[in-house]
């Protein structure tokens, strides 16, 4: 019997053996796995952080691509007022020519009935409208130069937002992707 019960603690103390070299295998094993997924958690991480700053990025270029589209309907605002001031200006000048050379032509005739002296007084009248006329194009042209300059700056600025959030918005695609493949592989 005690030759039985010795051979017996034997047994129970390999198993004892063999239990803990399973536990030491099990416990090594869960250590390389969880070894092997911090790497990729901390890439997560960044990952989740870098998804977050494009999203801000992304909110501001958005809000910046308001402010330029406010400002440049503005600007296209002011533009037209310009226009309207500007063919109102030209107007009032020509009725206001019109005036003085009809009264010039009066006053002409009344004072004088000689041919020449009228021939003298319709010269000045003709450079006057022939300054006139070329003043007002070149008035409109500098007014529509000044207009359409701010207005080509704003386009210009406006499409360069535009390919800046296309831009951005191509990132946040390829990291939401990247972002799907990582919870993918996750599952």
């Amino acid at each position: 019997m005690v030759v039985e019960q010795m051979e017996r603690n034997r047994q129970l103390q390999e198993e004892d053996t063999h239990f803990d070299a399973d536990v030491v295998e099990f416990i090594t094993q869960l250590q390389q796995q969880h070894g092997s997924l911090e790497p990729f958690l901390q890439q997560q991480l960044l990952l989740q952080g870098a998804h977050m700053e494009q999203q801000e990025s992304l909110t501001n270029l958005k809000r910046m691509h308001d402010e330029l589209s406010r400002r440049m309907e503005e600007s296209c605002a002011r533009a037209a007022d310009l226009e309207g001031q500007l063919a109102l200006a030209y107007e009032k000048r020509s009725r206001k020519d019109g005036r003085s050379s009809s009264l010039l032509r009066s006053s002409s005739w009344q004072t004088c009935s000689k041919r020449g002296q009228k021939a003298l007084l319709e010269e000045p009248q003709e450079r006057l409208a022939a300054a006139s006329e070329r003043e007002a194009p070149a008035s409109a042209a500098r007014a529509e130069g000044a207009s359409g300059g701010a207005v080509a700056r704003a386009m210009l600025t406006n499409e360069q937002l535009q390919q800046e959030l296309q831009h951005h918005q191509e990132q946040q695609n390829q990291v939401e992707i990247v972002l799907k493949e990582k919870q993918d592989a996750l599952d």
